[in-house]
């Protein structure tokens, strides 16, 4: 009798610890992302330009990927877009998205520390709408002075949405 009370209290335990854990990993991971979501409406044949101000949560700096991250930083902000067309269509469209002039604090040069993942689950751009998802990180600068110059600092850029008929 006291094997089958002692099972039952280490697999209570055990259950416990188990959902700590993963609500503590939940809460770590959910204060590394900020999510921005808007919605963009685009033409068959042409491009649109959407500038971008790629911020992390209030109080909460972006930081190099890989770094040693502190309670107030992140490494990398989410940004979903929901895009659709502005007219319906019978083609099947492609859409592409790039990422252009991209700046930290307002300067360029270190620009190209900034990653920007473009991803989406639907390749092509009918007549529903498709989530694209960008993801912004850092690269770690090589010194010390870069490093001052890009954490914490406004990552701007342009997304180029250009939705083009696919030729058959």
């Amino acid at each position: 009798m006291k094997i089958k009370g002692f099972r039952a209290s280490a697999a209570f335990i055990i259950f416990g610890i188990m959902f700590l854990i993963t609500s503590s990993t939940y809460a770590i991971w959910d204060r590394t992302t900020n999510t921005q979501n808007k919605t963009v409406d685009v033409g068959v044949g042409t491009n649109l330009i959407v500038s971008v101000e790629a911020t992390p949560p209030d109080g909460k700096s972006l930081v190099p990927t890989g770094s040693l991250v502190g309670v107030n930083d992140v490494e990398q902000i989410l940004l979903t877009y929901k895009v659709r067309l502005s007219k319906a269509t019978v083609d099947t469209v492609e859409l592409e998205v790039t990422p252009l002039n991209v700046a930290i604090g307002g300067n360029y040069e270190y620009g190209v520390l900034v990653n920007i993942a473009i991803s989406s689950l639907e390749e092509h751009l009918n007549n529903s709408d498709i989530i694209v998802s960008v993801i912004v990180t850092l690269n770690i600068p090589n010194d010390f002075d870069a490093i001052n110059e890009v954490v914490g600092k406004t990552i701007t850029f342009d997304l180029n949405f250009n939705a083009k008929k696919v030729m058959e």
